[in-house]
């Protein structure tokens, strides 16, 4: 997405296409606002779609969804280019989050909270300060705390191009080099 002047509001929301009797109804359980500049910059959300809908459904009418942009501004201008919906599983590790803290005079030595509920969750949690992921027993300084979340392993991203690993055909890519779904670059003609 480009937009027209830096530091533009660019709203967008996901709508049925038109055609059957729901109209243009909002599909996604959010509206979007991201800030644009003139340069062309991947942007990513995440939404959970609200209804079903079908590209040209003969028993609905629906001839499918669209992204509109709104609000633009007189005189203002936006481009989009290469826009992909992606399906993604929800991860309930994602969710996941705790704290660890020590408030007595010497170093303490705690388990995972989750090894009794949900173990699995033990391996896939780091620490928020650092990324840096958690060996269990794990040695907490006296008077200090450390924030631990989950982040499943399937969706650790080692050239930062908001692309996971498992799904990064073109692995390597610069950080700031917009890319498509695949992890490739965006070629704009």
């Amino acid at each position: 997405l480009a937009a027209g002047q830096d530091g533009q509001q660019v709203g967008l929301v996901v709508r049925r296409g038109g055609g059957g009797t729901n109209g243009f109804e909002g599909l996604s359980d959010r509206g979007f606002t991201v800030t644009a500049g003139r340069n062309w910059q991947r942007y990513s959300q995440v939404f959970q779609a609200l209804q079903t809908v079908n590209f040209q459904d003969p028993n609905t009418g629906d001839l499918g969804a669209r992204v509109d942009v709104t609000p633009i501004q007189s005189g203002s201008s936006v481009s989009l280019a290469n826009m992909e919906l992606v399906l993604i599983t929800p991860d309930a590790a994602a969710l996941a989050a705790t704290l660890l803290s020590n408030t007595g005079s010497n170093a303490a030595v705690q388990n995972c909270p989750y090894a009794a509920t949900q173990p699995a969750l033990c391996g896939k949690l780091r620490r928020l300060s650092d990324d840096a992921w958690t060996l269990w027993p794990y040695s907490l300084p006296a008077h200090s705390a450390v924030i631990l979340y989950a982040q499943e392993a399937t969706l650790v991203d080692s050239d930062g191009d908001s692309i996971p690993d498992v799904q990064d055909f073109c692995p390597g890519t610069p950080a700031d080099l917009a890319v498509n779904a695949k992890g490739c670059p965006l070629t704009l003609r």
